[in-house]
């Protein structure tokens, strides 16, 4: 039951994806899917790019995913124990917020007491992002931020904002790797370079995988990639191959 439903969202989701949200499996396991949320325009994490972790339990949707914080029990990797995990929804990206907090576990009515089989990741992923545009100070996980929230609003923006630029920094070095990686792959040793070596090629691939980029920026880079591969071959084959990559 739980692994038709679980399709059945990610097939919704591929066909109508939310407004700023993204979200799949990681590698096979149809139990564990990452998301990724842009920053709201209208909140002061414009801008931002957040990584969610989502845990789904082997009874979803009669149960949530629980919004209790990253796993932590070991898991062994097989599917005896596969719900050995701590089924979770949960930010992997630091946010200044006070319904989120440093483990990133989030403070949301529908991830506990107001959750129904009729939900979806879909729409709990909205409504996450409308806690970023619209936070509930009077039901925090983090008292002093919502004190600040509620007692100093420019301090606590302000706060907000900067965490999220310098999230937003270390997420676009982390892409700008990942796509140079990509380039060496694909492009090295044509056009006059020199052959890159097969053993230097799956280095350079196990360094693009290892680096943590979300669902959502590795199908933007790759679709980015492939449209770029193209260009690229035009232009070698007319001698424009400089400027192809920025």
């Amino acid at each position: 039951m739980a692994s038709k439903r679980i399709l059945k969202e990610l097939k919704d989701l591929q066909k109508d994806p939310p407004t700023s949200c993204s979200a799949g499996p990681v590698a096979e396991d149809m139990f564990h899917w990452q998301a990724t949320i842009m920053g709201p325009p209208d909140s002061p994490y414009a801008g931002g790019v957040f990584l969610v972790t989502i845990h789904f339990p082997p009874d979803y949707p009669f149960k949530p995913p629980k919004s209790c914080g990253p796993p932590r029990i070991p898991f062994c990797g097989t599917s005896a124990n596969r719900f050995q995990k701590i089924q979770t929804v949960a930010f992997r990206t630091k946010v200044f917020h006070p319904n989120i907090n440093s483990n990133g576990s989030i403070c949301l009515d529908i991830l506990k007491e107001q959750w129904s089989p009729a939900l979806t990741i879909s729409k709990v992923l909205l409504s996450i992002c409308s806690l970023l545009t619209d936070p509930n100070p009077d039901d925090p996980l983090v008292p002093e931020i919502a004190h600040m929230y509620k007692t100093d609003r420019s301090k606590y923006e302000t706060t907000a904002r900067s965490w999220t630029q310098k999230n937003r920094v270390a997420f676009e070095v982390c892409s700008h790797k990942f796509m140079k990686c990509i380039w060496m792959i694909l492009f090295k040793g044509s056009g006059g370079d020199s052959v890159v070596h097969s053993e230097q090629k799956l280095q350079v691939r196990q360094e693009a995988l290892s680096l943590d980029l979300g669902h959502i920026s590795k199908l933007q880079i790759m679709v980015s990639m492939l449209i770029g591969s193209y260009r690229c071959y035009r232009a070698n084959h007319a001698g424009l191959t400089k400027g192809c990559l920025g």
